[in-house]
């Protein structure tokens, strides 16, 4: 993000409780987070977002802030667009309808970080030596500003849909998807990221391995998703016995849901409000996206 980009890190590990529902079986493995304990005590209410990108991008970051326009060196953020499904961005989901009930969609690519260009991912993968991904996606800022000092009450649910092309997948192994949702501290500065980390692979005939909060590195998964189509993305921030919860589930169009709880271990009266919604790492140029949204519990 804006203040983050040098900054960009996987922390600790803790392990998440996974609970599968239905046939669906996605676990998952080495799963990491940073995410820091939330403040409750104060009755707040985050402003509601809500775009299906349906017919417009409101609410994501401009070119003044680095997306779809000249952002330059450590401020490129890629481009989003609305299209048609019969759109075709550099191959991915060139069949991919709209989700149920859209005539459009979005789609996104990243841009190279340290590099002038607005649209395509030179080097896909992961700088270490800076420790920033090469390729990174556009955002959502809450509250405009990004800087959301307290947690709200009840917590906070954060959704996306995107679309998983397995043939793409298949012939592009090693990219990375990103879905970071960011933390402040009490002071409203950055403090965390939690996210699904995808990864492509041509294990099981294509697919993305799932993981969470892998920031960094490309790693393989026992669990995979193969059928092309729509995915929702969510992740439920609470304050649980003094520290965060974070709940993350991924559901297919039609379900069933797979879900992992992931006990932070952060005390709660270090961590403000929620920062961006940002595909943080966007390896693939063309990712159909849709309906994201962001709530009070």
């Amino acid at each position: 993000m804006i203040r983050r980009t040098s900054t960009w890190r996987a922390a600790g590990s803790v392990i998440g409780v996974l609970a599968l529902v239905g046939a669906m079986s996605i676990g998952v493995v080495g799963i990491s987070s940073s995410v820091a304990g939330a403040r409750g005590t104060t009755k707040v209410k985050i402003p509601t977002y809500k775009n299906k990108l349906n017919s417009n991008t409101n609410g994501w970051c401009t070119p003044a802030q680095g997306c779809n326009g000249q952002g330059g060196s450590d401020a490129n953020y890629g481009t989003i667009a609305v299209v048609k499904p019969s759109s075709n961005y550099g191959g991915y989901g060139s069949n991919a309808p709209a989700p149920a009930g859209q005539k459009k969609f979005a789609r996104i690519s990243g841009a190279g970080v340290d590099q002038d260009t607005v649209s395509g991912c030179p080097n896909p993968g992961y700088d270490a030596s800076l420790n920033v991904p090469y390729c990174q996606g556009p955002y959502v800022c809450y509250e405009g500003t990004c800087s959301a000092a307290v947690f709200p009450t009840n917590g906070f649910t954060s959704s996306v849909m995107v679309y998983i092309d397995p043939t793409w997948a298949a012939a592009n192994p090693g990219q990375q998807v990103d879905w970071d949702v960011g933390l402040n501290n009490t002071s409203g500065a950055y403090l965390s990221d939690n996210g699904f980390t995808m990864c492509t692979t041509t294990a099981g005939g294509g697919g993305f391995y799932v993981n969470l909060n892998q920031f960094g590195g490309c790693n393989s998964s026992p669990e995979e998703l193969t059928t092309a189509g729509w995915y929702t993305l969510k992740q439920v921030f609470q304050s649980v016995a003094g520290q965060i919860v974070v709940t993350y589930s991924v559901t297919p169009a039609g379900g069933p849901a797979w879900t992992s709880v992931v006990n932070t271990g952060e005390p709660t009266s270090g961590t403000g409000g929620p920062s961006y919604l940002w595909f943080a790492d966007e390896d693939a140029l063309g990712l159909p996206v849709a309906q994201v949204s962001r709530k009070n519990n």
